[in-house]
């Protein structure tokens, strides 16, 4: 008997494993009571009440793969099957296999068909239909472009590898690409062509460009024209040329930056083309906009720093979110300098043609840190106490350094055990001799009350047992006669935690407990910990490599089957392969076993397109077409000989990648 297909449908494969165990429910029912009619038209003899609950599923007596027909017997993939022969039917296993064949982004569908064996049990095949990515972009016919730029439009949008979904919107694209460039009756038709053995597949792209007709008329109106006069500057677009969309954006994008240029705010352009029979048609709308004049009123301010706080040239703009910034800035600039009190305050004044923007500008008095007071802060020596404040006496008085120094004395209280410790300053204003002049002060008192210092008393651990108690006390900073700080017991739970988890635990979680005693003066501290299970690595699969050999990958990795999935280990390892340079984009996943403590680990990498070095150099090798290797002592041009990338297929050194490691 042949049972319809458990399997994840093609449009999983973005979403692989959780889209594909969301899809097997319904069918593991249907196959779950299929077994059990099996079960039930077995003689009653066969049947034992007392028999555990697996004894009602069917024996698999035999399991086999099986791609367009043929049997297949790559140890990479057979190895990923989770059924066992005879053992009972497992949907779990069922299900953890589907989701690991498919997260090999090689299959678009995987089907499980069950039969009878003939031998009381059933015989299970898992049907995978290969997903044919394509590795290859032809295009035909009457190109018109050059190929290089249709390739690069392809992959710049759809990457190397389009999907068959994408097909549609390649075509589209093309078609978009040759109007842009002048060709307006252009036809673009994508196919998928499959291969097999690699299973693999071409895009063909069949193109009949058509014909590119010639600028005939450009008309340009200015929207503005009453307001601002006629334009003296007009857009460089000449009839006659080919219509090519980038060389038009080009040549108004320098139009526009020579009127911004000019301090000419709000100078735009938009255009539309039509295709009559006899060329085409350009219709331009620029608008010049008023010419912006910026003006300073009121105290000076340094020029070399106006057009820095005041970037209206740069940023080619005189909106009001830029003036309110521009005049924030120079306030933060007269501040920092010690004018506490600087205000500036902006205008326009719009005239024919133009507006002048006026930023008027008072100082006020400046100000220096007058005498400084510390009291009450009987812990700390008055150099420590210096050091933390930062401000001295006769230093430009800026608020912000005011609130740096109090905090960073705070915070050396809280590291200190002083976790009640409070810091308030105060200023006492000291006007200067002359209204305007420069030798006022503010005078700064720094109260501190210190609290009492809670120190450990003592430190224990509780939940402790697959690692050694010694071993998390070793990260712990927090131990008996040492201060007790809220943020180091943080930071202690952190420690403690990735500790666990570069073991492997990953359901690890850390609590603390502090109990205060003798009013606040000592800190009875408990870390509890909840271990979990101990995920192992149970194998690890590389998907995506074509050229790269798998040993050049398998070096990289710190994640071994067998040994504990640690947190570290995970990150160090991608962080090694993308140093590799051989790789546009690498993700390491983890697929868990269903109520077992074991994980894959699906490596996927994206190669990047091979750069070979096309000079001579002492490091550059290249084979010779009747074979052996070169290797070059002088830089100088080598015959067109071919080349690969080191670590993959067979020869050759890539820009910017560092020669892996040695096994």
């Amino acid at each position: 008997m042949t049972l319809p297909g458990l399997r994840s449908r093609c449009g999983a494969r973005s979403g692989l494993a959780p889209r594909a165990a969301a899809s097997i429910p319904v069918v593991i029912l249907r196959l779950l009571a299929l077994a059990l009619l099996a079960v039930s038209a077995r003689p009653a003899a066969a049947q034992s009440p007392a028999a555990p609950a697996s004894a009602d599923l069917p024996i698999v007596d035999e399991v086999r793969a099986e791609r367009e027909g043929r049997p297949v017997t790559d140890i990479a993939i057979t190895g990923l099957i989770e059924t066992v022969t005879g053992r009972p039917l497992s949907m779990p296993q069922v299900r953890e296999t589907i989701a690991h064949l498919l997260n090999l982004n090689l299959f678009d569908d995987v089907q499980v068909l069950q039969e009878a064996s003939g031998r009381g049990g059933v015989r299970l095949l898992y049907r995978l239909v290969p997903a044919h990515p394509v590795d290859r972009i032809e295009f035909g016919g009457v190109l018109g472009l050059p190929e290089g730029v249709l390739r690069r439009a392809v992959t710049d949008q759809f990457g190397d590898s389009p999907r068959a979904a994408q097909m549609a919107n390649v075509a589209a694209a093309l078609r978009t690409l040759y109007r842009d460039r002048g060709y307006p009756t252009a036809t673009v038709s994508a196919r998928l062509v499959e291969r097999h053995d690699p299973d693999r597949a071409t895009l063909a792209i069949d193109i009949q460009a058509g014909a590119r007709p010639p600028i005939v008329d450009v008309r340009l109106t200015q929207l503005d024209a009453d307001e601002q006069g006629l334009l003296d500057d007009r857009p460089a677009l000449r009839t006659g040329a080919p219509y090519d969309k980038a060389t038009v954006d080009r040549e108004l994008e320098r139009w526009t930056d020579r009127m911004h240029g000019g301090l000419v705010d709000e100078a735009r352009t938009s255009y539309g083309v039509l295709f009559p029979p006899d060329g085409a048609v350009l219709s331009v709308s620029v608008t010049r906009g008023p010419r912006i004049t910026v003006a300073f009123a009121g105290d000076s301010l340094p020029s070399a720093e106006r057009d820095r706080l005041v970037p209206i040239r740069a940023e080619a703009s005189a909106d009001e979110d830029l003036l309110e910034d521009s005049a924030r800035a120079i306030e933060v600039f007269l501040k920092g300098r010690g004018y506490r009190e600087a205000r500036v305050t902006y205008a326009r004044a719009p005239g024919k043609g133009e507006v002048v923007i006026t930023f008027d500008i008072r100082r006020g008095p400046r100000f220096a840190v007058g005498a400084v007071e510390v009291t009450g802060a009987p812990s700390m020596t008055p150099a420590e106490v210096r050091e933390f404040l930062a401000f001295r006496e006769g230093e430009p008085f800026t608020e912000n350094a005011i609130g740096r120094g109090v905090s960073a004395l705070r915070n050396a209280y809280l590291a200190r055990g002083f976790a009640l410790a409070k810091v308030e300053p105060s200023e006492t204003v000291v006007a200067p001799d002359a209204p305007g002049g420069d030798n006022g002060r503010v005078d700064v008192a720094v109260r501190v009350a210190e609290g009492p210092r809670t120190m450990v008393r003592t430190m224990a651990i509780q939940g402790a047992g697959a690692v050694a108690e010694g071993t998390v006390r070793a990260v712990v900073q927090l131990a008996p006669g040492r201060p007790f700080s809220e943020r180091e017991l943080a930071a202690d739970r952190d420690r403690i935690d990735l500790e666990y988890r570069n073991r492997g635990y990953s359901q690890v979680a850390v609590r603390s407990e502090v109990t205060r005693l003798e009013n606040d003066a000592q800190a009875d501290v408990r870390y509890l910990i909840d271990e979990g299970p101990q995920v192992l690595v149970d194998r690890v699969v590389i998907v995506g490599n074509t050229r790269t050999k798998p040993e050049t990958i398998e070096r990289e990795l710190l994640l071994k089957p067998g040994q504990p999935l640690g947190y570290s280990d995970l990150l160090e390892s991608r962080t090694r392969l993308v140093a590799l340079g051989l790789f546009r984009r690498v993700t390491l996943d983890e697929l868990p076993h269903a109520g077992e403590p074991r994980h894959d680990v699906f490596v996927r990498v994206e190669e990047a397109p091979a750069t070979v070095i096309g000079g001579g150099g002492r490091a550059h090798r290249r084979r010779r077409p009747g074979g052996g290797t070169v290797r070059d002592g002088a830089a100088r041009l080598l015959p067109d000989w071919p080349a690969q990338p080191v670590g993959q297929e067979p020869l050759g050194r890539p820009l910017h990648a560092r020669e892996p490691a040695p096994a």
